[in-house]
């Protein structure tokens, strides 16, 4: 789906009819990128020796890779539905 098909611009008034309507189009385009939104980016993890690290690109499995363009895909929404000002407050 298009974004510019819906008018879901936020500009910092009505927050509760503009966060339901971009949670509808969030979730119509992939379900789980929902859970992107409200969990936080995925991270691909690993355990080492008692260390917490992020995986690198050889240590990824199907998953990780399956999960973290997720990530991207929401970034691209937001970027695209938010005014300039509000999306620098929400990356701090």
């Amino acid at each position: 789906r298009k974004i510019h098909e819906w008018t879901i611009d936020f500009y910092g008034k009505i927050y509760d009819v503009w966060k339901n309507r971009i949670e509808a189009f969030i979730k119509s385009i992939d379900f789980e990128l929902w859970y992107v939104v409200v969990d936080g980016s995925y991270k691909a993890l690993i355990t080492k020796k008692g260390q917490i690290r992020e995986k690198t690109n050889k240590e990824q499995k199907e998953n990780d890779k399956r999960m973290l363009p997720q990530n991207v895909q929401v970034m691209d929404v937001l970027c695209k539905v938010l005014d300039e000002n509000i999306l620098k407050r929400s990356k701090d």
